[in-house]
This record gives structure tokens, C-alpha cells and sequence, in this order.
């Protein structure tokens, strides 16, 4: 999956079992089966370093995939990647609110 400041453009989706997000020894968040991981790093290519690492909780099983083919494939697949990538951003950075507005709001 990647290590914390690996310069990797693959794309990870989790077909079973769960991942953690690690930042050095905190777990920020736990991928389930379906989720895609990876795509920060293929959208940010002036900085393809993983932001974080990723460590099986459980075993599973990841499909992995080289962007690279996305330069060959029809524009209007291109296209849908990048919005389901936008949405997949989008309801990270909700989530990622959620978690701020709550810890503002314990202090």
C-alpha cells in the first residue's frame, strides 16, 4: 500500500478486509472493503509523496492499479475517474471537519 513519504503513483481499491491509516503511531482512519486508497498521491503529481501509511488490520485482498493506463484510456473514462476522485476527496475532508468541529468542541 505504501509507506509515509514513498514517492508511488499507484491507485489501491479493498476488495476484503480493513487497512489503517498510520501517521508515525496514531491511526487516523480505517479503510473497509470498497474504499480506494491512493489517489492523493496520483492527483498531486508535483508531489507524489504518500502522506501517510497504510497497515492491514485484518488480512484482505487489494486490486492494484497503474494510473499510467489511464493516458491511454477514452477521455470520458478519464473523466469519470476524476470525479469519482473528487467525490471520494469530498467526503473525506467532511469527515475530516467533523473530526475538527468535535474536537473544538470537547475543548
Amino acid at each position: 500500500g505504501g509507506n509515509e513519504c514513498e514517492d508511488d503513483f499507484l491507485l489501491y481499491v479493498i476488495v476484503t478486509g480493513k487497512l489503517a491509516v498510520m501517521k508515525g503511531k496514531k491511526v487516523l482512519h480505517i479503510f473497509h472493503a470498497g474504499e480506494p486508497f491512493g489517489e492523493i498521491a496520483y492527483m498531486d503529481d508535483e508531489n507524489p509523496l504518500r502522506s501517510a501509511s497504510i497497515v492491514a488490520r485484518t488480512d484482505g485482498l487489494l486490486l492494484v492499479f497503474n494510473p499510467a493506463y489511464l493516458d491511454e484510456a477514452e477521455v470520458i473514462f478519464r473523466m469519470r475517474v476524476a470525479e469519482a476522485f473528487v467525490r471520494i476527496q469530498a467526503k473525506r475532508l467532511r469527515r475530516a471537519v467533523e473530526v475538527v468541529n468535535n474536537l473544538l468542541a470537547e475543548n
